[in-house]
């Protein structure tokens, strides 16, 4: 194409569209070497979702009737739509999605249908993307989504049993949209919407909240009370009265709260105040003449057994021996199969599992477990005993023979709790926190042993049989082998790896993220015993857990993570587990743990033959800090300071290891320049931090530490804003600060030989007034000693001290060491030192003696007082 062919309007535009659409089709991802798709739908996806999922809306309705005027019915079986229609197929390429803004309304409405949420969140956003960009009035925008076509994508939403809390948000943003943005008044249809997805997400809080705000006549209480038994989320009560405040309670409310009593007595037994909550409820039925359902009755008979009523049981279960056995519904057979195994009748119960297995219903797991106790000793399935695996797989065989067919796997795992551990089925202890902080040298009884043994016997038997392990039977087994002392962490491991590679493991079922989430926390704490540590072991858990988006609650987080950064081996993989560990927390550290995160990096000790002095990355000290102020807490000043303090005294730390040589030297000035880099990041840092007010402590530490690693320039330079700031500070507070950084100054120019500018810093120490504290003048003699300037320093100490001349400190004895250290060296004013010593100060002249013989040797200082005496 010509130069005047490509500056047409119309090849202009279509080369802009061009581009507008490869960018909403493709985008740079450099972990793939470039450019990729974003289509997030394969069309084998696409295959499988295809009439696979039929959404039956009008179970979560919760308003009474449809909105006047509206046009479409939602109590209808949605139909499954195929998705042939928005696939486009390359030569010899696999199919690609394609989405635009002329298919993002069908595609939003198809996937609510199956119930595919990336898809909807993606046309929700493009459709919004686009109405933001045009200029048209809101009224005429409805060509987008009309409101008919964002009710039934609420419904969609509110319908979704996997991922509900992600899909709730999309629907919340729907919802807080509607009359903002898409001018759609908010109606009874909407709030229901909303409500029932509150209730599929679990939160039955919020549900509650949003219809109380509404007419208690438009919202169907009832079903409102389906969802919370049914869902387990509570709230019965509350419900019933909002029932009562209405209508008279019908067969179909009471059939519900005897399902609740059931479920409540088989979670928690006959608690306290529970029989008489049920005979109040069972007074009401009475005195309301209401005959229950079949169904209704085998509840209220399961009610009565839990509570050892069992005569009165009886009076409800007899009425059924007249009906035919295909005539019974499952819940009533599990109320024989609870009556038989309640009277402890075994032979009775086997025939009754027999009979409901012959109409071709399957007992439950209840049921399996209770006949696979009665073949076990009473002792051995009480706990009293420890059952080999041996009896146990064979009494459970023995029962599948019998009834033909195969044990689920939560059988298994009560078996095995019971008759192994004697631990009921459903309960597993959690490793507490502080477990990997003792290293016990118990060794283990033979009692444990023989459980782990017997335990995992069974568990390799059960899976040579096909069971998959799910996660309940994974978190029970691991939990044992962990929480015993010693750990059995082979074992633990074993059984980790099967439940990963098992096509059990459902990451995203609410209902299993606590036993997913027992079983990366023992895991994990299990692997940083001292005695265990395995890091490679520990990285892969982590890495798992963050693939898998697994949240840990603040208080594991924040026990877990400083043991793992002090088990590392280097900064590099301490900070590993720190971005793992963020990741699986959502920065719900705390600032304890902050801080103490900073502390165990920097003093991690890494085992490294070329790298004695450690010297933790500045970078990551600082990516640490700016996390803490994302998670809304702020580094306090100490915790700055504490750390560049640490790095001064590394370089001092330094100087004393990387003596001698010429190798030597050069490692030592690459490793000072690197804690010099380190000090000016976090000195940048702290001068950038919105929050913290820089003060004259916290410069006297960077001035230091520059002094130390021998930077004097950046030193000094900090020295020039603290001098600029003293006139900003009370006199009182200046007297107190400033004579630290006076001798910190003092110190650094000694050692850079800038004479002149000592003589500044001197004359301004006069000018006002700090010269009078005993560490100045102590600075001010050695920095004149260190630049030779002998006659000056003993002008001071042996003339204007002593005399007390011009602001001058009392005579101290560290300024007479300081003195004789650096003139001892010098023939020129070593005796004259020591002379104006004995004359000026005899009173300390047998204290430096000493001093001053170590210096130069005892037949020197001989000498010395030989002349002393001649001349005397």
């Amino acid at each position: 194409m010509g130069i005047r062919a490509r500056a047409l309007p119309g090849a202009i535009l279509k080369r802009r569209q061009a581009a507008i659409a490869f960018r909403t089709r493709f985008q740079f991802d450099p972990s793939h070497g470039g450019i990729r798709s974003t289509s997030s739908l394969s069309s084998s996806t696409c295959r499988r979702m295809r009439g696979e999922y039929y959404v039956e809306a009008s179970s979560m309705i919760l308003v009474s009737a449809p909105c006047a005027g509206s046009s479409r019915s939602y109590h209808a079986t949605v139909p499954s739509l195929a998705f042939s229609d928005i696939f486009r197929v390359g030569s010899g390429q696999s199919k690609q999605r394609v989405l635009s803004l002329a298919t993002a309304r069908q595609e939003f409405l198809d996937a609510g249908r199956h119930h595919h949420l990336p898809t909807m969140k993606r046309a929700y956003d493009m459709v919004v993307h686009a109405m933001n960009l045009d200029p048209a009035l809101p009224a005429e925008k409805r060509q987008y989504f009309s409101s008919d076509d964002l009710l039934e994508g609420m419904y969609a939403l509110a319908t979704f049993k996997e991922h509900s809390a992600e899909a709730l948000e999309l629907l919340l943003r729907i919802y807080h949209d509607l009359e903002p943005f898409f001018t759609v008044k908010l109606s009874t249809d909407h709030h229901s919407a909303l409500a029932s997805g509150y209730c599929s997400a679990g939160r039955m809080d919020d549900a509650l909240d949003l219809l109380d705000g509404m007419d208690p006549a438009d919202v169907d209480w009832s079903q409102l009370l389906r969802l919370a038994v049914e869902g387990k989320m509570g709230h019965v009560e509350e419900i019933v009265a909002r029932i009562r405040s209405t209508k008279e309670l019908d067969a179909e409310d009471y059939e519900l709260l005897l399902l609740d009593f059931r479920q409540r007595l088989e979670r928690d037994g006959p608690a306290a105040g529970l029989s008489e909550e049920f005979d109040a409820l069972h007074q009401d039925l009475d005195r309301a003449g209401i005959i229950l359902e079949p169904l209704a009755e085998a509840h209220l008979a399961a009610v009565l057994i839990r509570l050892g009523r069992l005569d009165q049981a009886r009076q409800i279960t007899s009425r059924w021996d007249g009906e035919s056995p295909e005539g019974l519904r499952k819940a009533q057979w599990e109320t024989l199969c609870e009556m038989a195994s309640a009277s402890g009748n075994a032979t009775h119960l086997l025939e009754i599992a027999e009979r409901m297995i012959d109409t071709g219903l399957q007992p439950s797991s209840n049921t399996l477990l209770d006949i696979i106790r009665n073949r076990l000793d009473p002792r051995q399935h009480s706990g009293s005993q420890i059952v080999d695996a041996a009896t146990v797989t064979q009494s459970i065989a023995s029962v599948e023979a019998d009834l033909g067919l195969v044990c689920p796997v939560d059988v298994w795992r009560q078996v095995m709790a019971s008759a192994i551990f004697g631990d009921s089925g459903d309960s597993s202890r959690n490793m507490p926190l502080e477990a990997p902080l003792a290293s016990s040298e118990k060794t283990a009884e033979p009692e444990v042993l023989d459980q782990r043994a017997q335990a995992m016997q069974a568990y390799r038997i059960a899976r040579g049989n096909g069971i998959i392990i799910d996660t309940k039977l994974a978190s029970m087994l691991i939990n044992q082998l962990c929480a015993s002392q010693p750990p059995s962490i082979k074992d633990a491991l074993e059984v980790y790896n099967n439940w990963l590679a098992s096509p059990e493991p459902a990451f995203k079922d609410e209902d299993e993220v606590k036993n997913i989430l027992g079983i990366f926390q023992t895991m994990l704490f299990a692997q940083l015993s001292p005695k265990t540590c395995d890091l490679d072991t520990l990285r892969e858990i982590l890495r798992e857990a963050v693939e898998q988006e697994i949240r840990f609650s603040s208080p594991v987080v924040n026990a877990l993570l400083p043991l793992l950064i002090s088990r590392s081996p280097s900064h590099r993989i301490a900070f590993g587990f720190y971005n793992d560990l963020l990741k699986c927390s959502g920065l719900s550290f705390t600032a304890s743990t902050f801080k103490r995160v900073l502390d165990e990096m920097r003093n991690l000790h890494p085992a490294d033959d070329n790298n004695p002095v450690p010297c933790p990355p500045s970078a990551q000290l600082i990516q640490i800090m700016t996390d803490m102020q994302l998670a809304g807490l702020s580094p306090p000043q100490s915790l700055y300071r504490d750390l560049i303090y640490r790095y001064g005294q590394l370089a001092t730390t330094s100087r004393k290891l990387f003596q001698g040589g010429a190798s030597s030297n050069t490692m030592l000035e690459n490793r000072l320049r690197n804690i010099t880099s380190h000090i000016g990041a976090l000195y940048t840092r702290y001068k950038l931090d919105p929050v913290i007010e820089i003060n004259t402590e916290m410069l006297n530490t960077i001035m230091d530490a520059y002094n130390r690693v021998g930077a004097h320039d950046a030193g000094f330079a900090v020295w020039t804003e603290l001098a600029e700031r003293r006139v900003r500070l009370p006199a009182e507070e200046a007297r107190r600060i400033y004579p630290a950084s006076l001798a910190i100054v003092l110190d650094l120019l000694g050692h850079s030989g800038g004479r002149e500018t000592s003589e500044s810093v001197w004359v301004w120490a006069k000018h006002h007034g700090f010269t009078s504290d005993p560490r100045i003048w102590n600075g001010r003699v050695e920095n004149l000693c260190r630049a030779h300037q002998f006659e000056e320093a003993q002008t001071m100490v042996f003339e204007e001290m002593r005399q007390n001349l011009d602001g001058a400190p009392s005579p101290n004895f560290a300024t007479l060491e300081i003195l004789v250290k650096f003139t001892s060296t010098w023939d020129a004013y070593r005796d004259s030192t020591m002379v104006m010593m004995k004359k000026v100060f005899p009173e300390w002249w047998d204290r430096i003696l000493p001093i001053y013989q170590a210096r130069v040797g005892a037949s020197t200082a001989e000498t010395m007082q030989s002349n002393f005496r001649r001349t005397a």
